[in-house]
C-alpha cells in the first residue's frame, strides 16, 4: 500500500509539472503573439509616415504636379530617385525595428523619469551619447529647429520674396508644401527615436541626422522650383500638370 502511494505521487508530481511546462509554454506563445502585434502596429505607423511622404513627392514632382517643359526632367528625376531613397530607408529601419525594437520599448519604459542632461547638436549628430535610451522630446525638437525643421518658421529665400514685390501666385502651396514636409520629418525622426533607440551603435542619432540632410536638401529644391515657376509665370511661358511617364 506504501509503494502504491509512492507510485501515485511521483505520478501526480511529474503530471503537474508536465501542466506547468505547458502553461510556461502557452505564456510563451501568448507573448510572442504580443510581441509580434507590438512590432507589426510599429511597422504599420512608419508605413503610414512613409505613405504621407510618398504623397507629398507626387503633389509637389510627380505626375500632378504643376510643371514647365524645362523643368520637367527635374521634376521627375527628384520624384523617382528621392522616393527611392526614402523607400530603401524606411525598409532599414523595419530591419532594425525588427532586431531590437522590442528592447527599445522595454529599456525606455525601464529609464523613463530617469534624471539626464540635455544632449548637444553634436552628440545627436555624431552618436555619441550610446548609455543613453532615447533623446527627449524637447531635445529632438531643439535639434530639428537648429537645422531648418520647424513647421511654422521656414524663409521663402531671398528669391522668393523680393522687397516690395508682389506675392507669387504659388506661395500659399509652396508653404503648404514645406509645413507638411517639415510635419513628415519630425513625424519620421520621433519614430525613430522612440522605436529603434537601442539599435546601436548608430541609432536613432544617423536617422535624426538623414532627416535633417534630406529636409535641406529637399527644401531647396522645392524653393527652386517655386522661384522657377514663378519666374515663368511672369515671363508667360506654359504651366502645366506632370503627366504619368
Amino acid at each position: 500500500m506504501k509503494l502504491l502511494s509512492i507510485f501515485v505521487g511521483i505520478l501526480s508530481l511529474a503530471e503537474a509539472q508536465k501542466s506547468k511546462a505547458r502553461s510556461n509554454d502557452e505564456k510563451i506563445r501568448v507573448q510572442a503573439a504580443r510581441n509580434r502585434d507590438k512590432i507589426n502596429a510599429k511597422k504599420d505607423k512608419l508605413e503610414k509616415i512613409f505613405d504621407s511622404q510618398a504623397a507629398w513627392f507626387k503633389e509637389n514632382f510627380g505626375p500632378g504636379s504643376m510643371t514647365t517643359d524645362e523643368y520637367t526632367p527635374h521634376a521627375r528625376r527628384i520624384y523617382r530617385n528621392w522616393l527611392s531613397k526614402y523607400e530603401r530607408n524606411k525598409d532599414r529601419m523595419i530591419a532594425r525595428l525588427e532586431k531590437c525594437g522590442l528592447q527599445s520599448i522595454s529599456h525606455s519604459r525601464k529609464n523613463k523619469g530617469r534624471n539626464r542632461r540635455q544632449a548637444t547638436e553634436e552628440e545627436i549628430i555624431e552618436g555619441k551619447l550610446k548609455g543613453f535610451p532615447k533623446y527627449t522630446r524637447e531635445e529632438v525638437q531643439e535639434f530639428l529647429k537648429k537645422n531648418g525643421v520647424t513647421p511654422n518658421v521656414r524663409p521663402l529665400g531671398p528669391q522668393v520674396r523680393g522687397r516690395g514685390r508682389k506675392k507669387s501666385s504659388f506661395e500659399s502651396s509652396f508653404r503648404s508644401a514645406q509645413n507638411k514636409f517639415a510635419d513628415n520629418t519630425d513625424d519620421f525622426v520621433e519614430w525613430a527615436n522612440h522605436y529603434i533607440s537601442q539599435c546601436r551603435p548608430h541609432q536613432p542619432d544617423l536617422q535624426m541626422s538623414r532627416f535633417a540632410q534630406w529636409y535641406v536638401v529637399l527644401n531647396q529644391k522645392l524653393i527652386s522650383k517655386n522661384n522657377h515657376l514663378d519666374a515663368s509665370q511672369r515671363g508667360g511661358f506654359d504651366i502645366y500638370k506632370l503627366d504619368e511617364e
